[in-house]
Formats: C-alpha cells, structure tokens, sequence
C-alpha cells in the first residue's frame, strides 16, 4: 500500500491507510478467523473508507460467501500475486495494475464463485487482452474456426554483472514458452487475472528447471560479444579476436512465476494463423512481423 502512495499506521490490530481524500482499513489475519473478523465490522461499523479482509490463507468458498459485499477481500493467492507483480514491476522499473487500486474504484465488483463465470480463469497472470474476438470476426470474416488459447510462459528476471565489461543495465524479464520452449525478452507486462470469455488453454510441458535452463544459455547468448585487441611485440603488431561472455555465476536469475499469452488461433480458408492478442503481432506464418492494423 506504501508504495502505491499510501501513508500507513497501526492501530491496535488494525491497519489504517490514507491517500489524499481515501481512507482504508485492514484487518489482517494469518487464517480466517470468524469472531475477529465479525469484531472488525462492529468497530468500524461507521467508517466511511474502504474495509479491507486479508487473510494469509486462502478462503473457502463458504466462508467467502460470508463475507459482505462491501468488504474487499485480499487472501493468499491475491497477496502472492501482488508481490511477484510488485518485484516485476521493481525490476522493469515501471508501475503496473495493483490489487491496491480496487481502494480508488467507485464501485465493487460483485463477489462470484469460479462456477459463475463461464469459461473464466482465476487466480492466473494473464496478459493484457487487446485484440477482441469482434477485431477478429471483421479482419477475418470467413474464417472457420477462431479459438482463444491461453499460452503458458515459465517467466524469470535476471541481472548480470561480468567482470570483463559492466553489462548490468538493471534487471530484465526473459520467457520461455513452457509448450514449445521458445524463449523472448519482454519489455512491458500488462497483467490481468482473470479472463471471462471462453479459451483453450494449454498445457504447460517444460518444467521450470529446464526453461531456466535454456533461458540461461540464451541470457548468455544474447550478452556475448566480440572484442579486439593490439598485442604488440619488438617485431610486430597482431590484432586479437576475442569472444567476451559472461558466466553462469556472473548472472542473477530467479524464476517469478508462470504467465499466459493469449493467442487467437485462427483457420482462414488454407491459412493457419496465430496473432498475439497482446501485443497484437502475427506470428506462425510468412507474415511473422506483420503488426495487425
């Protein structure tokens, strides 16, 4: 909450937060805890702010059906994703969609059961939808089959310090496509975590100690260059080739979590054709760097 501009302060077994004219209240609790929770709603029965549940555990569904509708609830699945989006968002140096921005919001999203919404994941990191199913019947009007897939990626940040040259420009975030093991730098990341329209989604095949693997023999790849140099004796001048590459233990990895790239799969006439529904490209045929317009 701090680093999304909130100034914080206990008081007694609660946390009380302010941004400009929002208040908030938490009550924290390391397993649901019934009469604490109903002693939560006595005291701050006036409170004007928004009321906050964040258990560390995750909450059954009786239990969540319990809680109130006004208040927001934070357990352990959406705690645990907003630490690795919060290091994603450190290392790429940028600030992205937070669990903490549902205290600015004007309204409250109705609390549902996965069984509610159709064909919906929950408790995933998804990117970004950007490219509809309506973008795709009017591109591609008689196509036969348009199928959303939801791509699984192994996602690692990495830094490098080498010896021979300061090639540490900050952290950086590599995916390894966990069915294919194609392996991309990423440069923005635009989560969400749910998706409410109907996917396929594929299956992750490669374990994370292989993707991490493979991703540290590309971090290498891709940081490796050639370097000249004069050597000099009584008798002549030579000039020296050399590879400069850095070391396993010159590179900090860490794994962050598994991400998924929505993928619209499209059969056009005798045209197979995959487009990125995030960052919009075409991908998997001729037209590999076509962006869609």
């Amino acid at each position: 909450m701090q680093q999304n501009g909130f100034s914080c302060r206990r008081k007694d077994e609660y946390i009380l937060a302010e941004k400009a004219d929002v208040e908030a209240v938490v009550c924290a609790q390391l397993s649901f805890d019934a009469r604490c929770y109903e002693r939560f709603l006595r005291e701050f029965r006036d409170f004007k702010g928004r009321k906050i549940l964040a258990v560390m555990e995750r909450l059954s569904e009786n239990e969540a059906c319990t809680i109130d509708s006004e208040i927001i609830i934070w357990d352990k699945e959406s705690l645990e994703r907003e630490m690795a989006r919060s290091k994603i968002d450190l290392a790429m140096g940028k600030v992205s969609a937070s669990i903490v921005n549902e205290i600015d919001s004007t309204d409250f999203p109705p609390l549902v059961s996965p069984d509610m919404l159709d064909g919906a994941s929950l408790g995933e990191f998804i990117l970004k939808l950007n490219v509809s199913k309506k973008e795709i019947e009017e591109k591609y009007p008689h196509s036969t089959s348009r199928d959303l897939h939801l791509v699984p990626y192994h996602l690692f940040s990495y830094s490098i310090k080498s010896a021979e040259e300061d090639l540490n420009h900050g952290r950086k975030i590599i995916a390894v496509n966990s069915s294919t093991g194609s392996i991309e730098e990423w440069q923005e990341l635009d989560f969400v975590y749910s998706l409410e329209i109907p996917h396929i989604q594929i299956q992750v095949r490669i374990s994370v100690e292989e993707a991490e693997e493979a991703a540290m023999e590309k971090i290498i790849a891709n940081n490796s260059f050639t370097k000249e140099y004069i050597v000099e004796d009584s008798q002549s001048t030579l000039t020296e080739r050399r590879k400069i590459a850095p070391k396993k233990e010159e590179i900090f990895i860490e794994y962050q979590h598994v991400c998924h790239v929505p993928i619209w799969h499209i059969i056009n006439g005798k045209d197979e054709i995959c487009i990125n529904a995030h960052d919009r490209k075409i991908s998997d045929i001729h037209r590999s760097n076509t962006i869609m317009q």
